[in-house]
């Protein structure tokens, strides 16, 4: 608390850095900044800082008067009349100098707290959703989802062998593999669990990405009893025949407006490999945080830019994906991997209940290498 004897030296300088800091910002929006007098920038300071001190003498809830005194230094540009006019309104917007003015806010503030009281003695409601349910959710599913049933068999291996997850600690853990059509059921089932049911709507989608030749598809698994548990995915489209076949044209026709035409990048031919499209990344929840899902972004990433300087081809020039913007958690590790925003897609996602949100296009250029130098200086632009 602040007792009347008590005494406030504002600025001492008239020239202060402070006042040129709280009002020029305003003055340039205005487009007077040339003529921003000191006069003026001490009176707009003494009223923004009056100002405050009135919110602070109305947050106060104790029983004490307080009294805000503010006094301005004299100086060789305004003089005591300025300072007496700075004092002055700082004296009429913060001035409480009776306990009569506070007893308003204070009666206030106590019906506040007893509201709260009563409140917090209420009944709280069941969670429709528990915090153990919440962690399995993964966020490529929109807000609001019920938790997705356990269709994998990693899970019942998992919880039947306790000491195996706690081995896990890191991705360098788990071992990695290329999938082909043999993992679609395992594929399926792990695609349902982490996002909606439209992206991935049978072990015959599954099948069909694994058996195409654009497809480049990594798991990662877990080693039990002479078996390979699957427990993370990575489907990336590598060649202009895949794209065609497994994105929309509206997701094509964007990353021709977007990605393709600013880099100058060719995807002419059906076997052309410059542009990769990330389809798809996602981890059990058992084993999330733990770095597995960058690391098969990673293998997903050297693999297609090993098959792009294939067969004479010009070398991978792009990586592209969409991202719906509710899942921050997919957005930060793209981000992390290198990857840059390029576009704000209003609508692009619409979930079962008929209600839509914005997505976001990610793009991710590498620098390239020694071959794919070469094979880019022997294909000829105009080809």
């Amino acid at each position: 608390p602040i007792s009347a004897a008590d005494r406030f030296s504002i600025f001492s300088k008239p020239a202060s850095p402070a006042i040129m800091a709280a009002v020029a910002p305003g003055m340039r929006r205005h487009g007077r900044h040339a003529d921003l007098s000191w006069a003026r920038a001490r009176r707009s300071a003494a009223l923004g800082l009056g100002v405050a001190l009135c919110a602070a003498a109305v947050l106060t809830c104790s029983g004490r008067v307080v009294v805000f005194l503010a006094s301005w230094g004299n100086s060789a540009r305004g003089g005591t009349s300025e300072a007496a006019s700075a004092a002055s309104v700082c004296g009429r917007v913060v001035r409480a100098s009776s306990s009569q003015r506070l007893r308003p806010c204070l009666g206030a503030s106590s019906k506040l707290l007893d509201k709260l009281k009563q409140k917090a003695q209420q009944p709280k409601p069941e969670l429709s959703v528990t915090p153990e349910q919440h962690a399995a959710i993964s966020s490529a599913l929109p807000p609001g989802s019920d938790p997705p049933p356990e269709r994998a068999r990693v899970h019942e291996v998992l919880r039947a062998n306790p000491q195996l997850l706690e081995s896990i600690i890191s991705a360098k853990d788990l071992e990695y593999a290329p999938m082909d059509a043999s993992d679609a059921a395992e594929l399926s089932d792990l695609a349902l669990e982490f996002f909606p049911e439209e992206n991935f709507p049978g072990p015959e989608k599954c099948i069909e990405f694994l058996s195409h030749e654009g497809v480049v598809a990594w798991k990662a698994t877990i080693p039990v009893d002479g078996r390979q548990e699957m427990a993370g995915i990575a489907i990336t489209l590598a060649t202009k025949a895949a794209l065609e076949q497994f994105v929309s044209k509206a997701s094509l026709d964007g990353l021709r407006q977007e990605v393709m035409g600013p880099k100058t990048i060719l995807f002419d031919e059906p076997e052309c490999r410059s542009l990769s499209y990330i389809h798809s990344v996602g981890v059990v929840s058992e084993l999330r945080r733990r770095g597995v899902a960058a690391e098969l972004l990673r293998r997903s990433l050297e693999d297609v830019r090993s098959r792009a300087v294939e067969k004479g081809q010009q070398g991978l020039k792009a990586v592209a994906l969409h991202v719906p913007d509710y899942n921050v958690a997919a957005t930060r590790g793209y981000e992390k991997a290198g990857f840059e925003r390029v576009q704000t897609i209003v609508g692009a996602y619409d979930d079962a209940n008929g209600r839509s949100t914005n997505g976001y296009m990610y793009a991710w250029y590498p620098p390239l290498s020694e071959a794919e130098r070469e094979a880019d200086a022997g294909r000829s632009f105009f080809r």
